[in-house]
């Protein structure tokens, strides 16, 4: 099994960490080789990740080096073909075009899980030209929501190519905290307020992530709500493709301006996610475009109630507005303050939206039910080959 992707471990990215997730828990069945971009000069070609060997191909983001680039990706996956049955792509780009092209030419079974609505979703690519007729030739699709779902039946896909699997969360990772006092220590380790109550997000900076959008609502917060601490996890890192350096030096312009920089912080990459969440009291989400995010998943599983950008397809299909969180319009700092307001005042309604998260988490996410049918997936394909 091939997996391929963009940034993967140690470099971070959606995608990328939902793939290692799978990895990690199938590796015991399935034998798999991970082939991922970087753009990070540090990294080796080769190296075992998990115990899973990992090739990467350097992608710094300039123009001209795209057709090494390709090259490299060209050469990498003609030297691991015969040891692969099966092709599984985490997202789709234009630089992927010619892996489908060989892995067809090879007969490799191609699996595509798009990773976006508005990006690479099927409705989308419809309208994509060259690189939509490829995608489309796909032997399976993976579509992570019901509202992906959707898009793929108003598609020309046919639906027996479809397969409905949620990304997956490691649920003895991701936990609520079992007390008061637990709390109380991961703030004191992490370096958090002990007593304000803390909103979270976790995304890279960039207007796709609205973390503008965040910032804006949480100065809205009036006075009464406490002063509540707003803890951002993601890249600043203007190099970064995904960070949008604008975004970055408006939220910290204006926190140096107004003096705010004890009651915001900012976490760069880090593997302690599930500690930073566990120390939190809400998660916000104001993405104007998602799949099924891996974070919100994480969040759910940590027991938090969330506010998050309504969104078709993404957010639509995970919370429950009025249940396990708030769902408000997208760019709307105004009702997004107004909900993060209510659960700031509201501990209780915080505890139940947190505990319906979790159930849910439970029933409909954990990462060895999503495992199986991935697994279920897999055999299918190979069963087709024969």
């Amino acid at each position: 099994m091939l997996m391929l992707t963009g940034a993967y471990y140690p470099e971070l990215s959606g995608g990328g960490l939902q793939c290692r997730t799978l990895v990690n828990a199938l590796k015991a069945s399935v034998g798999f080789t991970v082939l991922a971009t970087s753009r990070r000069s540090d990294l080796p070609a080769l190296a075992s990740v998990d115990g899973v060997p990992v090739y990467r191909v350097a992608l710094r983001g300039h123009r001209g080096e795209l057709p090494v680039a390709g090259w490299r990706l060209l050469r990498t996956f003609i030297g691991l073909r015969r040891d692969v049955d099966i092709v599984h792509f985490h997202g789709f780009t234009s630089k992927m075009l010619v892996i489908y092209a060989l892995a067809r030419l090879f007969g490799k079974r191609i699996v595509e899980k798009p990773t976006s609505v508005g990006g690479d979703d099927p409705l989308t690519m419809s309208r994509a030209g060259l690189s939509g007729s490829v995608y489309a030739r796909a032997d399976a699709f993976v579509s992570v929501s019901p509202g992906m779902t959707a898009r793929f039946r108003a598609s020309r896909i046919p639906p027996a190519r479809v397969r409905e699997i949620p990304n997956g969360v490691d649920l003895r990772r991701f936990r609520p905290a079992s007390s008061a006092e637990e709390v109380r220590a991961l703030r004191v380790r992490l370096g958090l307020p002990t007593t304000a109550p803390i909103i979270v997000s976790v995304g890279f900076f960039s207007r796709d992530k609205a973390p503008h959008i965040l910032f804006e609502a949480w100065r809205r917060l009036p006075p009464t709500t406490g002063q509540p601490y707003l803890l951002f996890i993601g890249s600043t890192d203007p190099t970064h493709i995904e960070v949008d350096s604008q975004v970055v030096a408006a939220i910290k312009g204006e926190i140096g301006r107004a003096g705010l920089g004890e009651r915001v912080g900012f976490v760069e990459a880090t593997d302690a996610v599930d500690e930073y969440l566990r120390a939190s009291d809400i998660y916000a989400a104001p993405s104007r475009r998602e799949g099924l995010s891996n974070a919100l998943l994480e969040a759910l599983a940590s027991g938090l109630p969330v506010v998050a950008a309504r969104i078709d397809g993404g957010t639509t299909g995970t919370i429950r507005d009025g249940y396990t969180g708030f769902l408000v319009a997208p760019d709307d700092p105004a009702a997004l303050a107004n909900r993060i307001e209510v659960l700031v005042g509201d501990p209780p309604l915080r505890v139940r939206f947190g505990a319906a998260a979790r159930q849910l988490a439970e029933t409909g996410f954990g990462i060895e039910m999503v495992a199986a049918k991935y697994l279920e997936l897999y055999r299918d394909l190979l069963v087709k080959t024969t």
